[in-house]
C-alpha cells in the first residue's frame, strides 16, 4: 500500500487552501508547477497567484514547497535521527521604476506584516533594450523544514502572503509609471 510523503500531504493541503481562496474571489491563480527534478531527485510544487481582478502587471505571489532528495529518501528508508520534511518559500513578483527606493519599502512593510519572522531577499532585474522599469523578486524564507505538524502554519503563511500581495497591489497602483 502506498503511504504519501510529507511532500505529498503538504502539496494536496497548499493546494487546496490557494484554491479555497480562488474559489471565494479573493485571488485568481496565474500558474502552477508541479515538477520531478530527475537530475537531483528533488519535487517541488509552486503556485503562483494574483489578486482578482489585477490589472496585467500586477504583483504576483507565489508560494513553493521543495522536497530534496535527502529528505525524501529520510522519510521513505525511515531513517533513524533524520528528521524529514520540506522547505517553503514565499516570492512576490513586480515592477518598478525605482528599485532604489522600492526595496527599502518593500523591506521594511514585510518586516512588519511577517513580525520580522521570515528572511527577506530581493532581487532586482532589467530587460536590456526594453522598458525602462525593473523587476523586483522578493523571497521569504522561513529556514526552517516542515511537516504534516505544521499543516496550521500553511494556511496562516497563505494568509499573510495574500494580506501581503494586498499591500503589494494597492501600493504598486500608487507608484508613477
Amino acid at each position: 500500500m502506498f503511504d504519501p510523503t510529507i511532500y505529498d500531504n503538504l502539496k494536496v493541503v497548499l493546494e487546496g487552501a490557494v484554491y479555497e481562496y480562488d474559489l471565494k474571489g479573493q485571488i485568481q491563480i496565474a500558474d502552477r508547477k508541479d515538477v520531478i527534478d530527475i537530475a537531483v531527485m528533488s519535487r517541488t510544487y509552486s503556485i503562483y497567484f494574483q489578486q482578482a481582478g489585477a490589472e496585467e502587471g500586477a504583483p504576483l505571489a507565489g508560494l513553493t514547497l521543495h522536497a530534496p532528495i535527502a529528505d525524501l529518501a529520510a522519510e521513505l528508508l525511515e531513517r533513524d535521527g533524520v528528521t524529514p520534511g520540506c522547505e517553503l518559500h514565499v516570492t512576490f513578483e513586480l515592477d518598478v521604476p525605482e528599485p532604489e527606493i522600492a526595496c527599502p519599502i518593500i523591506e521594511n512593510r514585510l518586516k512588519h506584516l511577517w513580525e520580522n519572522r521570515p528572511q527577506i531577499s530581493q532581487r532586482v532585474s532589467y530587460l536590456h533594450g526594453g522598458n525602462k522599469g525593473y523587476n523586483i523578486l522578493v523571497t521569504l524564507e522561513f529556514n526552517r523544514k516542515i511537516d504534516e505538524s505544521n499543516i496550521e502554519d500553511v494556511s496562516a503563511v497563505l494568509s499573510y502572503t495574500c494580506l501581503s500581495l494586498e499591500w503589494f497591489t494597492d501600493w504598486k497602483g500608487q507608484l508613477p509609471r
